[in-house]
């Protein structure tokens, strides 16, 4: 690729098999060569939805549950009862409610959706369209989706891409326990360690440029372009990239804790400065998610919390 310069333009001379080297031939001419050989190099995220079989698998890239009409299905936690909040598919069939993600934020976001999944989804399940003789919502094709990934811990990102003011992708920690959206599109990768370091690589400029390239002229990102971002298995073993996102979630996690929505409250941000910090406090939202909530070693945890190094001299 040449680059010329016309004052006061630039002129991009550019090979019909340059482009080819992105996945889908987008005309993404000003691509430098060094982004282009990423593809070439390196295998992608999900192989399976990227269409690239001989290439190895790293990671499942699903689409995520559609109700068709959320005032009908969802609430907000606080409006059911919490006892009636399951976990797990087996708890479906005695409770109403499951964790619903959607929307979010990068590294953390609480989860104050539910969605109505009695009985593994029996009332979606059966609101059929008279169309199409299909549900309304999209879980017909779900199915291997329901099965496998539901109820299990991942990284999702938001559909909607706004790059002008961020151009990061913004992925988060899913927790075990909960049902993902078609917005809120999810990562599922089979070693659990290494999903700190995927989301350091998500997050990464280079994740968001090489998406971008997949998809120049598009707002959304889609599970199609997420899967084509390039991997290495360098990026597992770096203990800066395992390190640095699981320290931001756990730092905005108990953030949230002075949040009298969040699932995780446990006392308004003022009251937990004018009574001093005490690792004896627990959310009390009774809420299932929360129940395994530990605050965090960290050091920049522990100078937020009052109880850190400088603190103590």
């Amino acid at each position: 690729m040449e680059e010329v310069e016309i004052m006061p333009k630039h002129v991009y001379t550019v090979k019909l098999g340059e482009l080819a080297e992105i996945p889908g031939s987008p005309y993404a001419y000003w691509a430098s060569q060094s982004l282009r050989e990423l593809f070439q190099k390196y295998p992608p995220l999900d192989r399976d939805v990227a269409g690239q079989k001989e290439a190895p698998k790293i990671a499942d890239v699903k689409v995520g549950l559609q109700t068709s009409d959320d005032l009908r299905f969802t609430r907000f936690w606080w409006e059911v009862d919490t006892g009636n909040i399951a976990t797990s598919r087996e708890e479906t069939y005695r409770k109403k409610w499951v964790p619903f993600a959607k929307g979010g934020k990068p590294f953390y976001q609480d989860i104050q959706l539910v969605v109505n999944w009695l009985n593994n989804g029996e009332e979606i399940k059966n609101w059929i369209n008279p169309k199409t003789g299909k549900p309304y919502s999209n879980v017909w094709m779900l199915k291997r989706t329901e099965k496998e990934f539901f109820f299990h811990k991942g990284l999702a990102w938001t559909k909607s891409a706004w790059i002008l003011e961020d151009p990061h992708i913004d992925v988060g920690f899913l927790p075990s326990g909960s049902i993902f959206t078609a917005k809120r599109m999810t990562v599922f990768i089979p070693e659990s360690d290494h999903l700190w370091a995927l989301l350091s690589t998500i997050r990464s400029m280079v994740a968001a440029m090489s998406v971008h390239l997949v998809n120049p002229t598009g707002r959304n990102r889609e599970a199609s372009h997420i899967a084509q971002i390039p991997i290495t298995n360098s990026v597992f073993t770096s203990s800066t990239l395992t390190q640095l996102p699981n320290e931001a979630h756990c730092l905005l996690c108990e953030w949230a804790t002075g949040d009298e929505t969040a699932t995780v409250f446990i006392m308004p941000w003022l009251l937990q400065v004018w009574r001093g910090f005490s690792h004896d406090w627990k959310p009390v939202t009774n809420h299932p998610l929360a129940r395994d909530f530990e605050w965090s070693e960290f050091e920049s945890a522990k100078e937020l919390r009052g109880e850190g190094k400088k603190w103590k001299n």
